[in-house]
């Protein structure tokens, strides 16, 4: 981040920007955002905001969104820079985590800069609708999804037509600023974890707001057929409820030292009798990557996978389980796909239609076939991924 001519690091506290200035006239000009946990280049976005520090007052910048521009090649890297209103958020989380702070505070509420200009209640609406939309296309199961959440306390509902094609989208309010950071859901149930963090349920058309069972800094959540829920925390922790969060059991994965950070990927999906839990990276050397529950039981095994460095997600169908896709490091080797078939515990390697494929996911809901993409084709799989063919259609 940068401010006049200083640049400040590690400025970014739970998602929200705390920062001590001595009472003066300042310009944020730009922020230094870093491309991934891996790679430690930035891209710089300039802001040019301007501000002023009154002593023993908290000013608010409020919630800094970038859109990007749509009918424009992403290489452009052209957006919209938007500034939300999100001082009930901010206030809430300055009374939590500093009370005594907050209590000296005059008046005891941010206030909120009187330089900048933010956005009205239907731009945040339209706004929304962008990041649903967004959120949705880089969904895993975009073709049958019915909710979406995301940034700025987006929630939205799919409206599909007759043929299952997503024709409008329907933003929910939230009250809320906080991003949504981990969502789940199936038929008309939909689940959030927030930034803050707290649980945002879809129920009977509104949008319902719950505590977390247990404190935690990062939590992931999945829901389960009819009424299961289950969430993993930073310290791969699991807390289990059959009745909608009514009440909850507590297990343990792995019992992690070092807490997973928000980016990481704890992934879920449903198969025919349970559900499964997995990371597609190397949490532990100890820790198992995937373990499984029926639905009707409240335990958790073991499931044995196939080594890889790198794979995607896991999917069950009719004939078996999938893992992958795993692209290889070679230049001339095809990615690969394993499969264990259905009451076997051996797993079988296949190949696919290409050297770096993605977005494994099914056609249509209640429907065991699938779709690939492979360097930039889509394929299509009506034998659990046994044989592909090249398919014109695309996502949704």
């Amino acid at each position: 981040m940068q401010i006049d001519k200083t640049y400040y690091t590690n400025a970014v506290h739970d998602n929200y920007l705390m920062l001590p200035l001595k009472p003066g006239e300042y310009t944020l000009e730009a922020l230094h955002v870093y491309r991934s946990t891996e790679d430690r280049a930035t891209t710089i976005y300039p802001l040019h905001y301007k501000f002023r520090i009154v002593s023993n007052q908290a000013t608010n910048l409020g919630t800094i969104t970038f859109l990007p521009l749509r009918n424009t090649p992403p290489a452009e890297g052209r957006y919209l820079k938007l500034l939300v209103n999100n001082n009930d958020d901010m206030s809430a989380y300055l009374r939590k985590q500093y009370p005594a702070l907050t209590a000296s505070l005059r008046p005891n509420a941010p206030v909120l800069a009187s330089d900048v200009k933010f956005v009205d209640a239907s731009l945040i609406e339209t706004m929304r609708r962008d990041i649903a939309r967004e959120a949705w296309l880089w969904m895993e199961e975009p073709n049958t999804t019915h909710y979406v959440g995301g940034e700025v306390g987006t929630i939205a509902k799919l409206l599909r037509d007759t043929r299952g094609k997503v024709a409008a989208i329907d933003v929910m309010e939230s009250k809320t600023t906080s991003a949504m950071r981990s969502c789940s859901g199936h038929d008309d149930r939909f689940v959030c974890s927030s930034a803050e963090p707290a649980l945002y349920f879809v129920k009977d058309g509104k949008i319902i707001k719950r505590p977390l069972p247990a404190p935690a800094k990062n939590v992931w959540v999945h829901t389960y057929p009819p009424h299961g829920l289950v969430l993993v925390d930073q310290n791969m922790t699991v807390y289990l409820s059959q009745n909608d969060g009514e009440s909850w059991k507590k297990y343990v994965w792995y019992k992690k030292t070092d807490p997973l950070g928000y980016l990481a990927r704890i992934n879920f999906t449903n198969g025919k009798n349970g559900y499964y839990i997995y990371s597609t990276f190397t949490v532990d050397p100890l820790a198992p990557e995937v373990i499984y529950s029926e639905y009707a039981r409240e335990g958790f095994t073991k499931v044995e996978i196939p080594k890889m460095s790198s794979w995607q997600r896991l999917l069950e169908t009719a004939q078996g389980l999938l893992a992958g896709p795993h692209n290889t490091d070679s230049a001339t080797e095809n990615a690969k796909l394993y499969f264990r078939p259905t009451g076997r515990s051996e797993w079988q390697m296949r190949r696919l239609p290409g050297k770096r494929c993605f977005f494994l996911r099914h056609e249509k809901e209640n429907s065991d076939n699938l779709l690939l993409q492979c360097d930039s084709k889509s394929f299509a799989s009506v034998d659990s991924g046994a044989s592909w063919t090249e398919n014109a259609a695309v996502k949704n």
